[in-house]
């Protein structure tokens, strides 16, 4: 019951002038649960919320304003949109993703669930007209368009939440071309595919001390190629080489494969396009990786040529290649039907019109004209400024006018966040020196690493990398940053980002963070939290 004003009163005697309210909605308690509140929600359909909880929340905020410390409020951080149980959240195959993005940010239900999320957590806090209330943040970590650039977009957008991705889509280009013609002048004509560039020798590269051998069979009356890995220890390429390639290009590589796996189990092969000779380096292929069943599948991959690769004896003699890695599947591959070729611009496709609103959307082995891709980038970009827009509405609507909010963090999306942002009243960012790396289950307690790096060494770069995400004229701030425990030289980071900030003239650097869990008073060590690094109290209250 003592807590909320003691550990206000610690933190104002620390300097902190600002906290911020993360992960609220990660884990939604029990429903009637009243022996540990993790959350503002509870298990009933979003967004249920906890009174009890929230309750004591409003106890904090309330200690937290008597000694004249601010808030910022997260809204969408944790939460996972559960098909079944929210009201109108259709399924996905695959399951909702992790946090729910990016679909939370694009998915028109979703949002609509989210604006009485974000609504009723002011009111029950009764926050409208509270100075406590200092900023709000609408969605952590997260953006469409920084979705699509890592490859998390594609494999959401099925069922419903495609059907909705293309319906916003043909509104979108309808909007701005107004009919088919044109939008067909604007983006070209659709131009075929090249011929194959590969000659149908497959090889195999082994590396000692692995043994494979290459099998020349055929499946189905086509000639297939057969790997038999014996001994692991090294790589094991299936490759094709001998071809030139041409800078500016999209080539398209095409072939089916199998594994003598198990009904039902799956396997991973690294793909790539390279050189075949010295420097050995490639180009960015869409996947990287491929899956494999016991059932013949197609592949179609599409990689960027970036540079020329030629068949330039002495100094290329092999050119390019097409490669496999077969190492690690755990049973025989079977490769055939390879295909490699310049691939032709997709521009308007046969059948499709703004009339008949059934555009498709440019796919990640699709090679759009340049007009079209430019389209979508924009697209993408709108999506989620509509996003942040329709949930920035909602929060003015029951908080003081003056309140800023901000959509996300500037590192999630490129340059696209200046536009997608423009409408929001500041902008934010995160950072970390030696963040820890989980080489298994990520945020494992027990295997993990850090390379102990000092800021003001090898890593001064974290610092420049938030000065120049800044946008000029508009208000700043760095909501996480770190140099977590047990890293030697953790002290530096506050005092060094304080002055950094002050020199830049930035508006608020927020220590992430306090405490993870509610063992306030534990004088050890752990990961992130203040509270226990004895090497960084001293300095949070200066800095």
């Amino acid at each position: 019951v003592g807590d909320p004003a003691r550990i206000a009163k610690r933190l104002r005697r620390l300097g902190i002038n600002l906290v911020r309210l993360h992960h609220m909605d990660s884990e939604p308690d029990p429903i009637g649960d009243t022996s540990e509140f993790n959350s503002t929600l509870t298990v009933a359909p979003y967004p249920s919320f906890n009174e009890n909880g929230l309750l004591r929340l409003r106890a904090f905020l309330t200690a937290l304003e008597n000694e004249g410390i601010y808030v910022d409020l997260n809204l969408h951080v944790g939460y996972t949109f559960r098909p079944g149980i929210d009201p109108g959240i259709p399924t996905l195959a695959g399951g909702i993703p992790d946090q729910s993005k990016p679909l939370q940010a694009f998915y028109p239900q979703m949002i609509q669930l989210q604006q009485q999320y974000a609504q009723g957590l002011i009111n029950q806090l009764q926050l409208q007209g509270d100075p406590v209330l200092a900023m709000v943040e609408i969605s952590n970590e997260s953006s469409v368009v920084q979705a699509w650039q890592d490859g998390q977009l594609d494999p959401v957008l099925a069922g419903d939440y495609l059907t909705a991705m293309q319906s916003e889509w043909n509104a979108w280009l309808l909007a701005k071309y107004q009919n088919t013609a044109a939008l067909t002048q604007a983006w070209g004509p659709t131009t075929a595919d090249g011929s194959n560039l590969l000659s149908g020798n497959w090889q195999l590269e082994v590396h000692s001390p692995a043994v494979a051998n290459l099998i020349s069979t055929t499946t189905n009356g086509l000639p297939t190629a057969q790997v038999h890995v014996t001994q692991n220890g090294n790589w094991v390429f299936l490759k094709q080489t001998g071809f030139s390639m041409t800078a500016g290009h999209h080539y398209r590589w095409t072939f089916q494969a199998r594994a003598d796996l198990a009904a039902g189990a799956t396997a991973t092969a690294g793909v790539s396009v390279m050189r075949e000779d010295s420097p050995w380096d490639g180009y960015a292929v869409t996947p990287y990786s491929i899956t494999l069943t016991n059932q013949w599948q197609t592949f179609n991959l599409l990689a960027n040529a970036t540079f020329d690769i030629l068949v330039n004896p002495p100094t290329q003699p092999n050119g390019g290649r097409v490669m496999m890695d077969v190492e690690y599947v755990g049973a025989d591959v079977y490769v055939r039907s390879a295909t490699l070729v310049q691939a032709g611009q997709n521009g308007l496709a046969s059948g499709q019109s703004l009339e008949q609103a059934n555009l498709t959307l440019p796919g990640p082995t699709d090679n759009p004209s340049p007009a079209r891709l430019n389209d979508y980038a924009a697209f993408l970009t709108w999506v989620d400024q509509h996003y942040v827009n329709t949930i920035r509405d909602s929060v003015r609507a029951v908080t003081d006018p003056l309140v800023p909010i901000t959509g996300t963090q500037m590192g999630y999306g490129g340059l696209s966040i200046l536009d997608s942002q423009d409408g929001l009243d500041y902008q934010d960012n995160h950072f970390y020196i030696d963040h820890p790396q989980f080489p298994g289950i990520a945020w494992d307690p027990w295997d993990w690493h850090i390379a102990d790096q000092a800021a003001a060494d090898q890593t001064w770069s974290s610092f420049v990398d938030m000065a120049w995400a800044r946008e000029a004229g508009r208000p700043y701030t760095v909501s996480e940053y770190n140099q977590p425990w047990p890293n030697r030289h953790g002290t530096e980071i506050d005092f060094s980002i304080a002055a950094f900030a002050a020199f830049q003239d930035w508006d608020a650097i927020m220590h992430f963070d306090y405490a993870g869990a509610r063992n306030w008073d534990s004088p050890i060590p752990d990961a992130f939290d203040l509270h226990g690094d004895w090497t960084k109290f001293p300095m949070i209250g200066q800095s």
